[in-house]
């Protein structure tokens, strides 16, 4: 992919000291056809570029906006500005849960939340494995078990009162059978109630944080 890049640079700095002359460059058999790929893809990239724009309300809500050809300095203008918001349609739309966390899914989310490398959140990983409160983090399985549909049901009565908004589902992949299962908390407790609770010493876990 690197010198995929490096050819498209080179071809396209290059190509026009050439152009013209009577004889036929080429990148290669197989990097040339590669190339026009990346090309192509990068101009409808560009073409297809759209800024948007975030307005979030004094009631917490946020929007988001296409920013269109209104340059910049008209959106920065709305800041501390009351804005009318007037809804044209009202419609019930019914939204799917993503899959349960696998390990390539839980890096993915975890380095554009975090800004940091794939090396320092298995490390973190490691740490909440080792220390209890997730179960194993080195899986490609979407399954969940038994134990932490209970766990999830036990959570949702806890935080909202109501098993109305319960509904189980196992994520079991066709074939999928054995002990292998998602990363899933192991506890039905949040990020700031292990907080709360290592501070008290109401959980103690085996290893220390680093």
């Amino acid at each position: 992919m690197i010198d995929g890049w490096a050819l498209h640079i080179a071809t396209h700095f290059g190509w026009p000291n050439v152009a013209g002359r009577r004889a036929t460059y080429s990148a290669g058999r197989v990097q040339t056809p590669v190339l026009g790929w990346i090309i192509e893809r990068a101009k409808e990239f560009r073409e297809n570029m759209t800024r948007v724009v975030f307005l979030e309300l004094s009631n917490g809500f946020r929007i988001e906006l296409e920013a269109g050809d209104m340059p910049r300095s008209y959106w920065s203008g709305l800041k501390d500005k009351n804005v009318n918001v007037v809804v044209k349609e009202q419609k019930v739309e019914e939204i799917n849960p993503p899959p349960p966390y696998i390990t390539a899914d839980v890096l993915r989310d975890l380095s554009n939340i975090l800004r940091t490398s794939t090396m320092e959140i298995m490390r973190i990983l490691q740490e909440l494995f080792e220390s209890g409160l997730i179960t194993y983090h080195r899986t490609d399985s979407t399954r969940v078990s038994p134990e932490g549909i209970n766990i999830a049901k036990e959570y949702i009565k806890n935080a909202f009162g109501d098993l109305a908004l319960f509904q189980p589902r196992t994520w079991t992949r066709p074939g999928e059978e054995g002990t292998h299962e998602c990363i899933r908390p192991t506890m039905p407790i949040t990020a700031d109630m292990i907080v709360r609770m290592l501070q008290t010493g109401e959980l103690i876990i085996p290893i220390r944080f680093t």
